[in-house]
């Protein structure tokens, strides 16, 4: 290859310009054959060699990397904002639709470090490209269990044919019967959970090219003074991404269906005290968080009574796009005001402090429980079978909470299905298609009311309670994601500036090990499990347990919030020892060389 006198000059002309990469690109790591007659790489193909080469810009990487962070994001947030109906509608609780979620972070664990250690002398756009393939593949995999089994028609007892039968009182078969039919499939379940198991875990590959890969790639093209912004975009990105997903799946529930060296190298960043003490700190917040928002949803619905539909969209469309707002302002106050490490950690600090304020607050926000019939005085159980329906063969495979005057204290209750009220009888609204039931009567567990029937009637749904403690939910959580969120973007700093450049993609490999081990894997477990052990009513099918079908909603609330403020406050002791050594770290913002580098 042959170069111009200006290119001599340059390389030769002193000795802060003894390394200088032709035309601003590094070819080091390019093969030969991608080169041209100017030392550029081609565009797309060896044929090609001029027609792409305006896509060869930071920008432009940053556009791509972006886009493939908010679809990796989306589906994460899809899968938590659905979860509950998978449980549903596979009769599974919520430890193991945990495990469920925590399968995607098992690809980063076993391959993230390796990965990202030999990403640093491969061609990386193309691992990149290689990781979403796979995590595609892995998406089209969760879709099998809907091909294999159709939907899950037996839930939709509000639109059903008139060859089905209702809830009712002395109708329904008894359980003996049913387990001994081939309606009842047991090891079908079992298959479900494998196959989903196994699509998370091939999506998680994706992780590996979008954020061990691809945020090193995009820190290395940017000027260290706009790195704020760059990385400030791909995780308002992040954040995004679930912000569709959590919209999607509000839509979609509407429709019922060199191994010496890498080991030195290694040992050198494990041994950094400012990166692990980082590490640790937001592995602990992330539990809090990623804890926190798997059960959510849920949360709202049972919580505030909202439908499944209503509480993915304010999931998303509220609280997640609050803190890509304040992952923006942060990242361009930043740049404009480029603090010093410590005066940095110590606003990220402060934004914690002030996070923890309002989840705390938030944990004594709440809505009076609806009045359960055979809600014992302690409230840990509910006995559903009574005197009055002792009679009707109920189960609890199906919940279907109709409202009715209480026999015994003759005021409004709620009813686990109306089989559990005792009703016989049923009246029917005419729509296209279907029969939705309205109202039951001849129920044996409810007191005649004269002011409003004279027959012993109860209602579809709930009955109704005035709680107006949401709103004020919402906006106290949304302010402090939005706080927290302003600190975020320099947080993602201090790993990128702690070691050496040459080092990133290793740290950030192992960095995104020990978060997806300890933090993405446990978090959705260990949250289920709190919130199982709120569970009051189990659907109960064939001696075998499923989902969770009622909560005490006081031990609910504290579990959630509990611990969600034990993990963040843990955390946030570990950021007070970044604080403390934050004199060790480099500077933030300031250039090496006055160059732009590879985008290889």
């Amino acid at each position: 290859m042959e170069c111009d006198k200006t290119h001599v000059n340059q390389m030769f002309g002193g000795l802060e310009n003894v390394i200088y990469t032709v035309e601003s690109y590094d070819i080091t790591n390019t093969n030969p054959e991608e080169i041209d007659d100017v030392g550029r790489p081609h565009g797309i193909g060896r044929k090609n060699k001029t027609r792409f080469q305006f896509l060869l810009n930071p920008k432009f990487l940053l556009f791509t990397i972006s886009v493939l962070i908010v679809i990796q994001g989306m589906f994460f947030s899809y899968f938590v904002g659905i979860v509950y109906t998978l449980e549903k509608r596979y009769a599974v609780y919520s430890t193991i639709s945990g495990f469920i979620l925590i399968a995607g972070e098992l690809s980063p664990i076993l391959l993230g470090g390796i990965i990202g250690y030999f990403s640093q002398k491969s061609h990386r756009p193309r691992i990149i490209g290689l990781c979403m393939v796979v995590s595609a593949i892995g998406c089209f995999v969760c879709t099998l269990p809907y091909f294999i089994h159709g939907p899950g028609l037996h839930l939709l007892i509000s639109s059903i044919d008139k060859n089905s039968t209702y809830d009712l009182c002395g109708v329904n078969k008894r359980e003996d019967y049913y387990c001994s039919s081939k309606t009842y499939q047991s090891t079908a379940l079992k298959l479900e959970v494998i196959i989903l198991f196994l699509g998370s875990m091939l999506k998680g590959v994706g992780y590996i090219g979008t954020f061990i890969i691809g945020i090193p790639l995009v820190d290395d093209n940017a000027k260290k003074k706009d790195s704020p912004v760059y990385i400030g975009v791909t995780l308002a990105c992040k954040l995004l991404g679930p912000a569709l997903g959590f919209m999607l799946a509000s839509f979609c529930i509407k429709f019922y269906e060199d191994p010496g060296y890498m080991a030195k190298t290694f040992r050198q960043i494990a041994l950094n005290p400012i990166l692990v003490c980082h590490t640790f700190g937001i592995t602990l917040r992330l539990v809090s968080v990623i804890g926190y928002m798997t059960l959510m949803s849920k949360y709202m619905e049972v919580q505030f009574h909202q439908t499944a539909s209503g509480a993915s969209f304010f999931s998303g469309l509220t609280i997640v796009l609050s803190m890509v707002l304040g992952i923006l302002a942060g990242s361009v106050v930043i740049r404009k005001v480029r603090p010093q490490p410590r005066s940095l950690l110590a606003y990220i600090l402060s934004t914690e402090t002030l996070s923890l304020v309002l989840l705390l607050i938030v944990m004594f926000i709440s809505c009076a429980p609806p009045k359960i019939a055979g809600l014992t005085k302690s409230r840990e159980r509910i006995e559903l079978n009574q005197p009055c329906n002792d009679h009707c063969n109920c189960s609890t495979r199906v919940f279907h909470p109709v409202c009715g005057y209480d026999v015994e204290s003759t005021e409004q209750i709620t009813f686990f299905s109306p089989c559990f009220a005792g009703c016989q009888s049923i009246n029917l609204s005419s729509k296209i298609l279907f029969q939705e039931a309205q109202s039951y009567s001849s129920c044996s567990c409810l007191e005649t009311n004269s002011e409003v029937t004279s027959d012993e009637t109860a209602t579809t749904g709930y009955c109704e309670s005035y709680c107006n403690m949401f709103v004020p939910y919402i906006v106290l959580c949304a302010l402090g994601k939005i706080i927290y969120s302003t600190g975020s973007a320099g947080n993602q700093l201090v790993p990128l500036r702690c070691v050496d450049p040459k080092d990133k993609g290793v740290a950030l490999g192992l960095k995104g090990a020990v978060v997806s081990l300890f933090a993405f894997l446990p978090a959705p477990v260990i949250f289920g499990f709190l919130a199982d052990d709120a569970c009051t009513v189990w659907e109960e099918e064939c001696g075998s347990r499923g989902n969770c079908w009622l909560y005490d909603l006081d031990k609910f609330r504290y579990n959630l919030h509990g611990a969600s403020f034990g993990f963040f406050l843990a955390g946030s002791l570990f950021d007070l020892g970044v604080f403390l050594l934050a004199p060790r770290m480099k500077d933030l913002y300031d250039d090496e060389k006055d160059k732009m580098e590879t985008i290889f």
